[in-house]
């Protein structure tokens, strides 16, 4: 059985693989949003107008845009399952990481979105694009975006001194003044009162502007991806209180320039994006300098690591004039790094979190294994650092992209323990150090999941945790 297993594992991902862009897409435009969305689950609410006043375009909800003459598809030959037998099967197709694709693939709703979105596709000047930029139907409903209005911006290159340009709605300059990409804003949210959601209404709204008033996370995306496909992990952030900031890189979902260029330009792309956040944007007086984290993707992981070491030599050459120099980044979650030769970096001071799964990949794609590939990468890490594996988790287990095989608690597993390392670390949450040291059930059975915190090291045992008990860790105290 186990091996049949690893099998089916390396065919899932040959199923899932997509076609590799080669020439930039034209046309390129900001897809419609529709404030009225009846079903939507946040509102932006009476704090918007705080927000708007900044220079900032609020727009709740992104669905596909299909030309007149195409319409969505009908009579989809779906079975009709009840939950209950919905809720078998995917149970049983989960330890093969097919558990989200079937209980998505049941889904009418979602299987006609998808469809949608890939002829639409075809159509919006993007048809070259790994994948369509129109997100999933569930999370479009819980996302509120916030676009810059078209403005000049400016920025200082090593190369052409300062280099002036229009910039359209949505889009900032790369940092060589060339390239617009594009980027969004998810604002923090706060529940509306006697608000439960469905039925009652949206149960979120946006919370109020306020000097300095929330910690904020960069989003990094990965290869062949765009912004669309993270929008649960970012709105996971925004629900719990932080302000993020995603954005596409050179070439890859709505932001111009060539897929070419991507591996060359990704760092100081996040670079840029980091520092077009925090000292140029409508929102950077909204943001506490002293709490920003990071959060990163497949590519975007690696990324992550190497923009860290660069912040870190940065910071360690600004402390030897100034020693109140404060670092940029205080933490981390770089998820799926792939391995450890394709993580080049050095230094890392920082908290830093590795999520990865049982069958993550996509460079190795060896069920069971590639947590062990990505091991040295985590052991490389100094200081606080957590390794989370999630059971049966494909590399897919951090993007909304819909049918896409993964396992079912995927996102619930690495949402949980993001906000949690963030929380403890840029907002110094007591109550987040327990849930880091909780051991899903869902965790992986293979392979270790440990988190060290001031030198202490507790393994995390998958398995219900009863109240007070210690059942599910394993404490490993620090050594004198």
């Amino acid at each position: 059985m186990r091996y049949t297993r690893r099998v089916i594992g390396c065919l899932l991902f040959l199923l899932a693989a997509a076609p590799l862009r080669a020439e930039p897409a034209p046309g390129l435009y900001l897809p419609t949003c529709d404030p009225e969305r009846a079903d939507a689950t946040v509102r932006p609410g009476p704090h918007a107008r705080s927000w708007e006043n900044l220079g900032l375009v609020i727009c709740p909800v992104m669905d596909p845009v299909l030309p007149p003459e195409m319409q969505p598809v009908a009579d989809l030959p779906l079975p009709a399952l009840n939950e209950t037998l919905r809720g078998m099967l995917v149970t049983v197709t989960d330890p093969v990481a097919f558990g989200m694709t079937f209980q998505e693939g049941t889904d009418r709703e979602i299987v006609e979105f998808q469809l949608a979105a890939m002829r639409a596709q075809g159509e919006d000047g993007s048809r070259d694009h790994a994948f369509h930029w129109y997100g999933h139907p569930h999370f479009n409903r819980a996302v509120v975006r916030a676009h810059t209005l078209p403005r000049t911006d400016m920025v200082s290159t090593a190369d052409d001194g300062l280099v002036t340009a229009a910039v359209d709605r949505g889009f900032f300059l790369s940092a060589n003044g060339k390239v617009q990409l594009y980027g969004e804003f998810l604002l923090p949210t706060i529940p509306v009162p006697g608000r439960g959601g469905d039925s009652e209404g949206p149960a979120r709204q946006l919370a109020p502007a306020k000097r300095g008033g929330y910690p904020a996370i960069l989003a990094i995306e990965g290869l062949q991806g765009n912004v669309g496909m993270y929008r649960w992990w970012h709105q996971a952030f925004a629900d719990a209180g932080y302000l993020v900031f995603a954005f596409d890189f050179t070439g890859q979902g709505m932001s111009g320039g060539s897929d070419d260029d991507t591996s060359a330009t990704r760092v100081n792309d996040a670079e840029r994006a980091l520092r077009y956040m925090l000292y140029e944007s409508p929102v950077r007086d909204m943001i506490d300098h002293d709490r920003v984290g990071i959060i990163g993707h497949s590519m975007g992981a690696i990324t992550t690591l190497e923009l860290q070491d660069r912040l870190e030599r940065q910071f360690r050459e600004a402390r030897a004039t100034n020693p109140d120099a404060p670092r940029i980044v205080r933490a981390a979650v770089p998820a799926a790094p792939i391995s450890e030769g394709s993580s080049v970096f050095e230094l890392a001071e920082i908290p830093m979190m590795i999520q990865t799964g049982d069958h993550d990949g996509p460079i190795a794609p060896i069920p069971f294994v590639n947590p062990e590939v990505v091991w040295p990468v985590y052991q490389k890490l100094n200081g606080d650092r957590a390794m989370i594996v999630g059971d049966a988790a494909s590399h897919a287990q951090h993007t909304n992209y819909p049918l896409m095989p993964t396992e079912s608690h995927g996102r619930e597993i690495a949402a949980l323990y993001s906000v949690a390392w963030m929380d403890y670390f840029l907002r110094g949450d007591a109550g987040a150090k327990a849930a880091l040291l909780e051991a899903h059930p869902n965790l992986s059975r293979l392979h270790r999941s440990e988190v060290r915190l001031d030198g202490e090291t507790t393994i995390l045992k998958p398995g219900a945790v009863p109240p007070g008990s210690t059942g599910g860790v394993l404490t490993i105290p620090a050594r004198p």
